[in-house]
């Protein structure tokens, strides 16, 4: 259980694919996952939620990964804190130097 293993986690960041998590660790982030796709699924969704932790949008931005980012808003938002990391346009986490990923990270805005 995440939850346990790693008391002082607070929020996931979900990805669409392992080189964007990749990219994630390079910049010393080790909280994020990937949902392998540009959609959640009924069956992740319902894990997330059983998590209880803030989640952060980290999908791509282009069309297909903000339509993701506006779907999972709708699921996710007035359930666990959601917050969304905004990229360059046409760029994932792994397309960014480190720095400017973590920057990104760093600047992630809150959803209300």
């Amino acid at each position: 259980d995440l939850t346990e293993e790693n008391s002082d986690i607070t929020e996931i960041i979900l990805t669409e694919g392992i080189f964007d998590v990749w990219a994630y660790h390079k910049a010393g982030i080790d909280n994020a996952m990937a949902v392998f796709g540009s959609s959640l699924s009924d069956e992740q969704i319902k894990l997330i939620l059983q998590l209880n932790l803030d989640v952060t949008l980290s999908f791509d931005n282009d069309k297909a990964g903000n339509k993701a980012t506006d779907k999972a808003i709708k699921v996710l938002k007035n359930k666990v804190t959601v917050k969304k990391i905004n990229l360059p346009e046409g760029k994932d986490p792994a397309d960014i130097e480190t720095e400017e990923l973590l920057k990104a990270y760093l600047n992630r805005t809150k959803i209300l």
